[in-house]
């Protein structure tokens, strides 16, 4: 699929899918004949990831952080359990903080 294509099957936007593609989040391979680049399944799947977790209030950072282990071959489950205990203290300093 093209972007504008794949932006509409993910429900989102095409500057969204360009933005991901541009700072290497998403690696779509290009039509040798075209230069287009092409969006496949494994691109599907990692942008539905990407904004799952975005949804959540992950960074774009963490994002990459996680994405970056998983590409590496590691389990990236450590990391982002970390990362969700962070926010819980942070939710809950906030919380109490609401509370006084």
């Amino acid at each position: 699929m093209k972007v504008t294509k794949f932006s509409n099957y993910m429900n989102t936007t095409a500057n969204t899918v360009r933005y991901y593609t541009r700072i290497c989040l998403l690696t779509p391979n290009k039509n040798a004949e075209n230069g287009y680049k092409v969006f496949g399944k494994p691109e599907q799947q990692r942008l539905k990831f990407i904004l799952s977790t975005r949804q959540l209030d992950f960074s774009v950072e963490e994002i990459t952080e996680i994405l970056t282990q998983a590409d590496k071959g590691h389990s990236a489950c450590p990391l982002v359990k970390d990362i969700v205990e962070q926010r819980l203290v942070a939710t809950e300093k906030q919380f109490q903080e609401a509370m006084l």
